[in-house]
């Protein structure tokens, strides 16, 4: 995770191997029960923690030796990664009946996204073979907004890496939509779209991104569904309210290149649609407030 403040924001870099006081997703009031992603054995025999209620069997995880890289499914073959934390080699996943299932990924494969011609954080990989419906192993859809401020004030499943071990369980938190941005030069990337989050020191399950949780999903709950909003990209502070803030790679922005990628590879990116509100809807709705307002006042 690259250390990174603009416009009240002075530009940093966080190297992500150097040594920091705070390693893994920074939850509030963290409890291994209720957030660990794994009650023992991860790496290699992990088991899935029942609190943690959600199908993230398509979220995996590298055997990188300086910082465990993650990864997450779109499609059967293809996955969300950081642009400048690059995954590579074995790929394991821990199934929907419990098993660990290893793939290998293509380093030949990856294909960055970019915003006016230059390159993106948020870059788009393939395994080296598709997983299958036998193997158990999800690939999530996008939530296909109506527009980019859909996503503002929606909640997010955040997800992260352990704490100070690489043997230490990926964390699962939560946190809302604070706003939408662009970021520009920063580690090589060169532009890329962002939503952020703020961490308050409220509520409980509140996350902050720390070193080496770059390229790790935040999702949507939508209708019970797991939607991939995006990856981890950089962290901040804002100099004004001293208020941390972490910035994701905003993947809708990128749809319409995303579904190119994936098409050329006879992949279609699956999309939930957000329902938009017709004119007579809305007439109603307000109909409906104005009622309300006059019966409570």
């Amino acid at each position: 995770m690259i250390l990174l403040r603009k416009v009240l924001f002075t530009i940093t870099i966080m190297l992500v191997y150097g040594f920091q006081s705070v390693f893994g997703l920074d939850i509030i009031n963290f409890d291994s029960a209720d957030h660990n992603r794994f009650l023992s054995g991860f790496p290699g025999t992990p088991v899935e923690n029942p609190s943690i209620n959600f199908d993230l069997s398509g979220v995996g995880w590298t055997d990188q030796t300086a910082l465990r890289r993650h990864i997450t499914m779109i499609s059967p073959q293809h996955f969300i990664a950081a642009n400048h934390f690059l995954p590579s080699g074995t790929v394991h996943f821990l199934n929907q009946d419990g098993v660990v299932k290893d793939f290998t990924i293509d380093g030949s494969g990856f294909s960055n996204l970019t915003l006016d011609g230059k390159t993106s954080d948020l870059i788009i990989g393939k395994l080296t073979s598709s997983i299958t419906v036998s193997d158990k192993i999800s690939s999530y859809p996008l939530l296909d907004l109506n527009q980019e401020s859909d996503l503002v004030g929606r909640t997010l499943i955040v997800y992260g890496r352990g704490a100070s071990s690489q043997n230490d369980s990926p964390r699962v938190g939560s946190n809302e939509v604070h706003s939408i941005d662009t970021l520009e030069d920063v580690s090589g990337t060169n532009k890329t779209r962002v939503f952020l989050t703020d961490f308050d020191a409220s509520p409980a399950g509140e996350s902050q991104g720390q070193t080496g949780d770059s390229g790790s999903p935040s999702f949507t709950l939508f209708n019970s569904q797991l939607t991939i909003a995006g990856n981890h990209f950089a962290i901040g502070t804002d100099e004004s309210s001293g208020t941390d803030f972490t910035f994701d790679s905003f993947m809708w922005f990128y749809k319409s290149n995303i579904a190119s990628i994936l098409s050329s590879d006879g992949e279609t990116l699956q999309l939930i649609a957000i329902p938009e509100l017709n004119n007579t809807v809305i007439f109603v709705l307000m109909i409906c407030s104005i009622s309300v307002f006059f019966k409570k006042y």
